[in-house]
């Protein structure tokens, strides 16, 4: 997420043994923000959309940039298992002023369509 030069990584906590890593920049001279939300019950949106109006309310006449990854995915059949938490952000964020949504795609592993050889 962004704000007018400040970016933020967003990282949802719902297992408290769960070990994460550092966020690194792309870019040595930029500093990204790692924010740790506690997430009970392995809810997603509800969390993350509360941080993002708090954020909005602190900062009213900024442009935030909300950056969602999305799958893309190989058959018409897996949009069903994948992006449905995107999808639903997507949906939540369309009509609030002052957000901008990004989508960022994040091709899975490439396959082996003819199966494995002998």
């Amino acid at each position: 997420m962004s704000v007018e030069g400040q970016t933020e990584a967003i990282q949802l906590l719902y297992n408290q043994n769960f070990t994460f890593k550092t966020v690194q920049s792309v870019a040595p001279e930029e500093k990204i923000e790692l924010v740790i939300i506690e997430s009970p019950f392995r809810s997603l949106s509800r969390p993350l959309l509360a941080y993002i109006d708090t954020v909005h309310e602190l900062y009213p006449d900024y442009t935030m940039t909300v950056l969602l990854p999305e799958y893309v995915v190989a058959h018409w059949w897996e949009h069903i298992l994948h992006n449905q938490t995107a999808l639903q952000l997507k949906a939540s964020l369309l009509f609030r002023p002052g957000i901008v949504v990004t989508n960022v795609p994040q091709h899975l592993a490439h396959r082996n369509e003819q199966g494995p050889t002998s």
